[in-house]
């Protein structure tokens, strides 16, 4: 059997008709997504693009972070393209482990998580958060750097575990 398939993961879908409404039964997303593992989900703010690690293969390492969009929020996602090459020239995904992705409301800046296959040089111990930037929309991202070094004075990460992000809408603003 193919590696991927061990302990695979998927990724589901829940729908509701508004925000005041329960959501229906979990779906799960294509097969195009959950043919391989796929897991620590991050949809964009619109819901047309979902960024998703993925042990698939075509990746850069065993864990990468893979990217699928659609054309509106009632149509399926297409085929996943792997980060670096969705947009071209980035430098996100490495040999090492990179999931739990999180992309900043304006598309400018990127937070991963290092996953199980191996850890960044220069963290700080355990899985450490890690952020890649761009100047502009349409450029690429460059090679992620340690959260603590990135801005900010952050000690977020330790020699513990610091794994997913999740960003508010305001940031990168006081207290956000």
């Amino acid at each position: 059997p193919d590696r991927h398939h061990l302990a695979r993961k998927n990724l589901f879908e829940a729908r509701r008709a508004s925000v005041g409404e329960p959501f229906g039964e979990a779906t799960p997303l294509p097969d195009a997504i959950n043919r391989y593992s796929a897991f620590t989900p991050h949809l964009s703010p619109d819901g047309l693009m979902l960024l998703f690690g993925s042990t698939r293969p075509g990746g850069k390492g065993n864990e990468d972070i893979w990217v699928t969009t659609r054309p509106s929020r009632a149509e399926p996602f297409s085929a996943p393209v792997n980060f670096n090459d969705f947009f071209a020239g980035s430098q996100v995904n490495s040999a090492y482990g990179e999931v739990a992705p999180s992309l900043s409301w304006d598309g400018l800046a990127l937070f991963v998580s290092e996953g199980d296959s191996g850890w960044l040089p220069g963290g700080r111990g355990g899985p450490d958060i890690w952020v890649s930037t761009r100047p502009s929309n349409g450029e690429p991202f460059g090679r992620p750097v340690n959260l603590n070094g990135f801005a900010f004075g952050s000690t977020v990460n330790t020699s513990g575990w610091e794994g997913y992000i999740f960003l508010s809408r305001d940031w990168p603003g006081p207290g956000s």
